[in-house]
């Protein structure tokens, strides 16, 4: 998954650190253990689109403990959400000559190619025969295949990579401090500090994957009831 390993040298707010560790863990296991690496590539898509969702909606962690989110649900959304970010973006999108003209702009590419129903095939794979999947017996024949592994790895390689390089472009827009005013009192009331210190905005600085997360929840909380 080079290209995958590649981008994640762009990252930003998030700690690239784990993904890094599970691509080790596909190139260690692809021949040997086939399994571990087709649950781990399922654990690179659920961890990026929580992680799309967590930057871009501020979805909060809460979430994804629903029992009824699938994987394949889990990605549609993420990649949506990332649709949307692509159509309302202030910066300039840097897509290949001819591309746009052939197949609509790269919101719709998006929709197109990132297929749901694919990582919901890899999710199926990993429950029904992964050894490592709910403590299953030892995989079924036909799923202890290294060129099965390797099919799944450049699926997941293609997607990821993909939907990580259009998250990077799109991420200076994710969040403004400005832009939550309420969330920000609500923070300074609740740990007030001294002088001209403002919590809020010392978490949004140096903490902005906390103060997304907070954000998620309080969205959660507060605008849910208005509603």
């Amino acid at each position: 998954m080079e290209r995958f390993r590649s981008e994640l040298k762009e990252a930003r707010h998030f700690d690239a650190q784990y993904y890094k560790e599970l691509l080790d863990t596909i190139d260690n296991y692809v021949a040997e253990k086939p399994d571990i690496t087709i649950e781990t590539c399922k654990a690179i898509i659920e961890g990026l689109s929580k992680l799309i969702l967590m930057e871009l909606e501020q979805t909060p962690e809460s979430y994804f403990k629903n029992r009824d989110l699938s994987l394949s649900k889990l990605f549609k959304e993420a990649r949506n959400a990332l649709k949307k970010r692509i159509e309302a973006s202030r910066s300039e999108i840097v897509y290949e000559d001819g591309i746009v003209e052939k197949y609509g702009n790269i919101a719709n590419i998006l929709e197109q190619l990132l297929n749901p129903e694919v990582v919901a095939r890899i999710g199926t794979i990993r429950t029904e025969h992964g050894d490592i999947s709910h403590g299953r017996t030892p995989l079924k024949t036909q799923v202890n295949d290294e060129a099965l592994a390797e099919l799944i790895i450049g699926l997941t390689d293609s997607m990821c990579s993909y939907m990580l390089t259009k998250f990077h472009q799109v991420q200076d827009d994710v969040l403004l401090y400005e832009d939550n005013p309420a969330f920000n009192d609500y923070l300074d009331e609740a740990s007030p500090m001294p002088n001209t210190v403002l919590y809020s905005k010392a978490l949004f600085d140096q903490e902005p994957q906390i103060y997304r997360i907070e954000l998620g929840d309080y969205k959660l909380e507060f605008e849910t009831d208005e509603e």
